[in-house]
């Protein structure tokens, strides 16, 4: 939930930012503002998470502190590869993890196992891709020139409904662990395992939604840009989302069980192998509102996908609560299901409606 600000503003905010400008020459005016806007909401927030760890786990108030800190860097770091994206600079920001990787491992080989050397890998991990991203942005500003002002309103104004729609958005796998917890022992490591499963399928349209989401970037910096494609391309990609998580529910349901056969009684593993289809129907409405939403970003909406946020939050909170006392832990399926269909047809709704709102003004200009 913390990385999450720092990743949806270096995705929605700070690549349209760098088209719009025109390049690198505003890079220190974008990091400057975007870490004033952003820190204070990421501070809190990692305040909030890591004391909330610290009381449930006991973890030691060294560890803590690491993390907190790692919380920190991991969000400028993402800031600055939002820059490094924008600019072209992919190759510099698929790098990064390498030299975390390298640094990250370190603690774990010198310090003996605790949860203050898996604390200070996270660190690590977060500070070197930070320096790494740091020089190479440094010198690439050094060589693009003076900066400009005038995306300082943009940024301003977007930065603040990303950062609180990410938080919202991290907080919604928070509540779905409350109410898993409700029912007992075990029942959030089947909502855990169930999870990341389904999660696999929508990350392999993640590299077409960021090639897509760069196009439609540097087109609407141009005014270009045409909504009504956008949305009949989400809805394609939705297709194929759809049939993606089909197939990954007939590979989980045959995998899963053999995988599982010696750590998880026969019951336990139908109850996550049902859990992993019912959440993989989410991957189409999820994918489809993946576009949709960068298409907003770079239009400049982003209190749409702040509202859109707020309304996922409580169409989970509200299904899980209505339906966990008559279908158990099969009503957070449904609910992460439930709420991903319902936010894309919001989205897709407003944006149809802005696309036949632009497409008539066109015409109108015409005549």
């Amino acid at each position: 939930m913390i990385l999450a600000v720092g990743a949806g503003i270096a995705d929605t905010v700070l690549i349209p930012a760098v088209h719009i400008n025109g390049g690198m020459a505003a890079a220190g005016l974008l990091v400057r503002s975007t870490s004033r806007l952003t820190l204070p909401i990421v501070a809190v927030t990692a305040l909030i998470s890591v004391t909330s760890i610290t009381l449930y786990t006991h973890i030691s108030p060294y560890a803590a502190v690491l993390l907190f800190t790692a919380a920190v860097t991991g969000n400028q770091a993402y800031i600055f590869s939002g820059i490094l994206n924008g600019g072209g600079y992919f190759y510099r920001v698929a790098i990064s993890p390498i030299f975390g990787a390298i640094c990250g491992s370190l603690p774990t080989l010198l310090l003996p196992a605790s949860d203050i050397s898996l604390a200070a890998a996270f660190a690590s991990y977060e500070f070197a891709r930070l320096i790494f991203l740091y020089c190479a942005r440094t010198y690439l500003h050094s060589k693009h020139g003076c900066e400009s002002t005038s995306i300082y309103r943009w940024i301003s104004r977007n930065s603040l409904f990303q950062a609180l729609g990410s938080v919202c958005t991290g907080a919604v796998p928070l509540i779905h662990m409350s109410f898993a917890n409700q029912l007992g022992h075990g029942f959030i490591t089947y909502i855990e395992y169930a999870n990341r499963y389904w999660q696999i399928a929508p990350l392999l349209f993640s590299a077409v939604i960021l090639t897509g989401f760069q196009t439609t970037s540097r087109l609407a910096s141009n005014q270009e840009i045409n909504i009504i494609p956008i949305f009949k391309h989400a809805t394609k990609l939705g297709f194929f989302g759809l049939f993606t998580g089909i197939i990954f529910a007939c590979f989980y349901s045959i995998a899963l069980p053999v995988a599982y056969k010696h750590n998880l009684r026969p019951d336990e593993i139908k109850t996550v192998v049902l859990l992993v289809s019912i959440m993989l129907i989410a991957t189409a409405p999820y994918v489809a509102s993946m576009v949709c939403i960068r298409a907003f970003a770079v239009l400049g909406q982003h209190e749409v996908i702040f509202f859109a946020a707020i309304f996922n939050i409580i169409t989970s909170t509200a299904i899980d609560f209505f339906l966990l006392p008559t279908v158990g832990v099969y009503a957070i399926a449904i609910s992460i299901t439930a709420s991903q269909v319902l936010t894309y047809c919001l989205i897709g709704a407003r944006m149809y409606a802005l696309g036949r709102k632009t497409s008539l003004k066109t015409s109108d200009t015409k005549k």
